[in-house]
Formats: C-alpha cells, structure tokens, sequence
C-alpha cells in the first residue's frame, strides 16, 4: 500500500489609495461583477488533510471544500489587470476591519466548520489512473482560553463525483480507505498530534495578534516561520492564505494579509464564484504553469470576508480533464456556549 499525498499549491508594492477613492473603486467593481447584497458570514477556507487510499498507487490527491452551487467541472473567466486586484485587495483590508469578530466568554468556544470537496487519484498495478471526488465536514472547536483544550472532530469524505465508469466502480465497492475519518481529537493550544522534523508550530489566537500588521514586517516574519525567501511567492502565497485559513485571524491581521498577497507577482482577478448558500464574491487567483493548477482566493466585495477558495486544473493532470475545479473550501465561525460532547 503505498499513501496518496496531498498536492498544495495555494500561490513589488503597489501604492494604495484613500479610502474614498477605493469607494469609488469598490462601486465599479460591483457592478462590474454583477454582485448583489448578501449576509456577512465569516468564511475561510479549509485546513488541508491526508487522504489515504489502500490498493492504489499514488498519483496525486488535492483537497479542500466546495464553495459552489453547480458543476465542479469548468474554468471561471479571463483574468483582469494587476491594477484591479490590487485595488480590490486594498478594499478589502480597509473592509475587513469593519467586520466584528467573534467576542468569546469563558466556557464560550469557536465553532469552524468546514466543508470540503477533494479530488482523488491513483492506479491498480500498472492500470489506468482512476479519479474521483469526495465531499465531507470537519469541525473544530476552540476555547476561549485557547491554551485550554480544542477539540477537532474531522469526517469521512464520501464519493459523489467520477470521471469515469471504472473510476466509480472502485470508488462504491468499499475496497478502498478513502479517509482516516471520523475521527475525533483533543489537544491544548490547537496542538492535536506531533508535527513533523521543522514544522512550524500551528497557528493559535495569540501568535496570529502577534503578527506585524506593517506589510513588509509581515512578509519577513513569515519568510523565517516558513524558512524560505521571501521571492519564494508560491510559499509566500500559501502562508499568508493560511493566516486567513485559522478562521480566527483578527481584522487588523486580515488586513494585512490582504495587503501583503497585492504585493506578489502574478496575482489576478480572474472570476467570481460562489460557496454552499450561494453568495459570490470576487476570485482573485495564481497560476502554476509548472503544476498546471490556478489557485482563486474568493472575497466577498461587500465586506473584505474570505468566502473560500479553489484550485482549477489548467490542464489535464490526474485523470482528470483541463478547466476541472479540482477542489474547492468554505468555513463559516459561529459561537457555542458549551463544549461539544464527542467520543
């Protein structure tokens, strides 16, 4: 048996404007989008996870959450200018700081949950590559008191989706271990297992308030937590996303999030889409040309929140075909009074 592994790809200054200005911007945006009012709810995208498959051999598995009300299969449209998505980004960071963060009592803990599709693949002794799609929840919980005890509850990815007849028949025969799910863990300051040789230690409320908010300070405390360049810009990429991943990112570390991904190269608004309830917000995304993969961070126009992410296959790889949303992430916070009760 042998592991399919998690694929990750998630990918100088601009000068900004003031904030009437970026009003202004923000209305043409709009209507250039076709965006219509819609709730706030705080999203971010999903923690990615390990897929193991027993009997296939790996060719490569990417993971995330479903944003989207439709197909899985297609590219979104053409890219805009760098101009408008630093504008947008800009927007963003000014909005953001208006969104009211989750205020938690003692015995209050934050609820993240995810749901996800993932894009699985591999072959049987020397067959063809077979490849499907999964979609499932995870949950995780974190105390007020971060240092006390987070819970983590992640679920079993269910086949939904297949890209051909023999993929399906694999997938629905029960012969293969798509998951480790469900499975339940517990560990103080959002530690639930040992990270591996260099890992860095997980993000925690305190560490993330921690970070510098100054876009350069920001860029150069990551660059040593990742121990790469800062022109390392698809490591870059995925660190800043990652920050926007916790689902407890303060606003002013959002902000400067949003500041720091307008300064990397190659960023685009390429499309918008749409998560689970159907709210779209404006993709702004990175192309791979080396892995063929485009990764689109999604943002709500109206309010600078991170509705979720995807990954589009830019050509054929896996056994799937070119123009496939490989997978896709969306994570919506709420407030529970009580720890959950899990076993």
């Amino acid at each position: 048996m042998r592991d399919l592994t998690i694929l990750r790809t998630i990918y100088d200054s601009q000068p900004t404007m003031d904030e009437a200005s970026f009003k202004a911007v923000k209305a043409r945006l709009l209507a250039d989008f076709g965006a219509e009012p819609g709730a706030t709810v705080r999203a971010r995208e999903g923690r990615s996870r390990q897929i193991r498959i027993a009997g296939l051999v790996g060719v490569a598995a990417g993971l995330a959450v479903l944003v989207i009300a439709g197909t899985v299969f297609g590219f979104g449209g053409g890219s805009r200018p760098a101009s408008a998505v630093t504008e947008t980004l800009e927007q963003a960071a000014i909005d953001t700081i208006h969104v009211n963060d989750p205020r938690l009592v003692p015995g209050d803990y934050l609820h993240v949950r995810t749901e996800y599709i993932g894009s699985v693949s591999g072959s049987q002794s020397g067959g063809p590559v077979l490849a499907w799609q999964i979609r499932g929840t995870d949950d995780e919980w974190v105390p007020a008191d971060p240092s006390a005890e987070w819970v983590q509850r992640r679920g079993v990815g269910v086949p939904f989706a297949y890209f051909s007849a023999a993929a399906k028949r694999a997938a629905q025969s029960g012969e293969y271990q798509v998951d480790d799910g469900p499975v339940v863990q517990r560990g103080r300051n959002g530690v639930f297992a040992p990270t591996g040789g260099g890992s860095a230690a997980p993000w925690t409320p305190a560490s993330l308030k921690a970070l510098p908010t100054d876009t350069d300070a920001l860029l150069t405390a990551l660059a040593h937590r990742i121990s790469t360049s800062r022109s390392n810009h698809d490591a870059m990429f995925e660190a800043l996303t990652e920050i926007l991943d916790t689902g407890f990112a303060p606003a002013a570390t959002r902000a400067a999030v949003f500041r720091a991904i307008a300064t990397l190269p190659g960023i685009r608004i390429t499309d918008r889409s749409a998560n689970l309830d159907g709210r779209t917000g404006i993709a702004i995304g990175r192309t791979d040309a080396t892995l063929g993969v485009r990764l689109d961070l999604v943002i709500d126009a109206h309010d600078g929140v991170v509705i979720g992410t995807r990954r589009v296959l830019t050509r054929a790889a896996r056994g799937m075909p070119a123009g496939t949303v490989e997978s896709l992430t969306a994570v919506t916070t709420t407030v529970d009074h009580a720890a959950p009760h899990l076993r």
